[in-house]
């Protein structure tokens, strides 16, 4: 009798065994498919995640060209009566095809604000000072510039600053720009049609 029921508990411990092994197999495959599962969603997440940041990115950049100015055009010019063969430098830069006063006021009449434009005076090599003169006094020589904020016209000189107080390079000669470019008599060019006065036959300069 002592040796069946012997008998009877070693074979029913392998049994448990197997089971035990079952049970910790099964949660463990259940643990491991749980796992990825939340893997699975992770990636997709991450990728969801992916795809609305490069959207959004792309709104920024579309919103960035949409709104920001236009770049200006930049006109280097060199003085109407200069030598053809000197060199002309904006700051230490050669600039190897400037035009003359007369084309770029041509180019910036004929623009009349539809673009910003920059106009830079440059230095001649070897000179201390460059001058430049300026013919605009008649009703047809006279610059007309119907700009916006977004649309100007700008001119820019240059200034030696290696002495003990800054000096001028580039010199307009007659009277101040503003004057000298945008106003005939008492009318001023530069500003817009609805400041202007009227002429005596009623219609606007």
């Amino acid at each position: 009798m002592s040796g069946g029921r012997a008998s009877g508990s070693s074979s029913t411990l392998p049994s448990r065994l197997t089971i035990r092994h079952a049970v910790r197999d099964h949660l463990l495959s259940l643990g491991s498919f749980n796992c990825l599962i939340h893997i699975k969603a992770a990636i997709l997440f991450g990728v969801q995640l992916i795809r609305v940041m490069r959207n959004l990115i792309i709104l920024a950049l579309c919103g960035s060209l949409l709104y920001s100015p236009a770049r200006a055009e930049v006109l280097h010019v060199r003085p109407d009566n200069g030598p053809l063969t000197a060199e002309y430098l904006w700051q230490d830069e050669v600039i190897r095809d400037p035009v003359s006063v007369k084309t770029a006021i041509l180019i910036a009449k004929t623009a009349n604000g539809s673009r910003p434009i920059e106009i830079r005076l440059l230095r001649q090599k070897g000179a201390d000072e460059t001058f430049f003169s300026v013919d605009l006094s008649s009703y047809r020589s006279a610059l007309r510039w119907s700009g916006t904020p977004d649309n100007k016209l700008t001119f820019r000189g240059q200034v030696d600053r290696t002495g003990q107080f800054p000096r001028a390079s580039t010199i307009v000669l007659g009277q101040p720009l503003r004057q000298t470019v945008c106003k005939v008599g008492s009318v001023d060019f530069c500003h817009p049609l609805s400041n202007r006065p009227a002429a005596g036959n009623g219609e606007r300069h």
